[in-house]
């Protein structure tokens, strides 16, 4: 099992782009394999929808909580590395144009020389949903019917496709991703409907913020699902994220736990700080040598 770390990138005092690639050179010079980035559009100073873990996700915003656009982030990132990987975290693919969205990431993924791994879900907050003017309704089927038609504008050419949400015929998209066959969709979220749609039709899946138990509901659910299509876990790649701020002995323990279950990556969403990153990122390293290069 290979281990990375996501960041907020806010654009705060000291947190812009200097920050990122600086933190991106410390983790891959410590042996970490991936730098990750999230996603949010925009913000809200109060939310009435619920993340679906009951409050983990909107508990860490501040009233002027922003995050820069993420794939020029991870761009920042690959630009001042060779070979750290970089990734989403994931990113809401409803809100995007696909076709738009498909060519950004092409984009990266030649610019980090196929070093690019797509997180995606549909996202939990109808007020994001509202104010760029998206439908929440039926926002899982938009998300199925946009992967298929990126993996079209990826693979083919031209390329044609046609869904309930977005339809074109005879496009010519250039260029063409690095990653043959393209970069791979980690689907993320830990419902039932996240794990059909991991076996449908995702590279892998991308837990977030779960117990070990919980991962061992979600395994058997996603085993399941992936039977009812044909696939075993064999024909996936499997991370698991884990927002973290306690003892390090305890997240060793919590990754150890999740490496016996054959996860490829775990993804440790640790808040770095400006001044003491590099102190930060030695103690990380030392604590989780098991698991760096």
């Amino acid at each position: 099992m290979r281990v990375g770390m996501t960041q907020m990138i806010d654009g705060k005092p000291g947190r812009g782009v200097e920050f990122v690639q600086a933190t991106a050179v410390g983790m891959e010079r410590r042996g970490f394999v991936s730098f990750w980035g999230g996603d949010h559009i925009v913000f809200f100073q109060k939310y009435d929808s619920k993340y679906p873990d009951g409050g983990l996700g909107q508990s860490g915003f501040r009233e002027d909580q922003g995050l820069f656009e993420p794939l020029l982030t991870l761009t920042a990132a690959a630009l001042a590395t060779t070979e750290l990987r970089v990734g989403l975290s994931v990113e809401v693919l409803p809100e995007r144009n696909p076709i738009v969205r498909a060519r950004d990431i092409a984009t990266l993924d030649n610019f980090s020389n196929g070093r690019f791994d797509y997180g995606i879900g549909i996202g939990w907050a109808k007020e994001e949903y509202a104010a760029l003017g998206v439908p929440y309704e039926r926002r899982g089927e938009r998300c199925d019917d946009y992967m298929r038609a990126m993996k079209s504008l990826w693979t083919e050419n031209p390329s044609t496709y046609h869904g309930d949400f977005v339809s074109f015929e005879n496009v010519v998209a250039y260029p063409k991703p690095v990653q043959q066959p393209h970069p791979p969709f980690l689907v993320g979220g830990n419902s039932r409907a996240a794990l059909r749609r991991t076996a449908r039709l995702g590279d892998g899946w991308f837990g977030w913020g779960i117990t070990v138990p919980e991962i061992d509901d979600c395994l058997v659910m996603l085993d399941e699902e992936l039977a009812a299509v044909g696939r075993d876990r064999d024909d996936l790649k499997m991370y698991i994220g884990l927002p973290f701020g306690g003892p390090l002995e305890d997240l060793v323990a919590y990754l150890t736990e999740v490496e016996q279950r054959g996860f490829e990556e775990a993804v440790i969403g640790a808040g770095l700080s400006r001044k003491r990153y590099e102190s930060q990122l030695d103690d990380y390293a030392l604590a989780l040598s098991r698991w760096t290069r």
